[in-house]
């Protein structure tokens, strides 16, 4: 990402910073893209779909909120555990800021997709991660890697 032009006391939209997704983003949404699935050697390759959550500002707020809350709840659930509280209090206390953040920071992630395994040529099935591409996953039929790299929105 390159912010050419920006004085340092000038913060970039949130928009500049997903390139070709320049607009900006009034609710959340759920794009479907083509994706080319290879086997680990690259030799073989198939077609697939991929589906990639966006989340706006506001979705995100509340995302990382609920994070926060699930995380003081358990520490007040903690507190009626005899001897563990005095660990597990403090962790969920300290963890629920940092989780918190980590989650209001994340703005997509891949929610699945299908397509064929180049190796075995059985349905495949991409489950959900981080939105940074290559991925890698593996097939439960024949348990080899599966690199998928995204190529154009459907």
């Amino acid at each position: 990402m390159q912010m050419v032009g920006l004085r340092k006391h000038e913060i970039p939209h949130e928009s500049a910073l997903y390139g070709k997704h320049a607009t900006i983003m009034i609710q959340s949404e759920v794009r479907e893209y083509q994706a080319r699935l290879t086997d680990s050697a690259g030799d073989k390759d198939y077609q697939g779909t991929v589906r990639i959550q966006y989340w706006n500002l506001r979705d995100r707020v509340i995302r990382s909120a609920k994070f926060a809350g699930m995380f003081l709840g358990l520490a007040a659930l903690a507190l009626l555990m005899p001897l563990l509280h005095f660990v597990l209090v403090p962790t969920f206390l300290l963890a629920s800021p940092l989780i918190a953040f980590f989650v209001y920071g994340q703005a997509s992630a891949v929610i699945g997709g299908e397509g064929k395994c180049p190796s075995c040529k059985n349905a495949f099935t991409i489950a959900k991660s981080l939105n940074r591409f290559p991925l890698d996953d593996l097939c439960s039929h024949c348990h080899q890697t599966v690199k998928i790299h995204l190529l154009e929105e459907v």
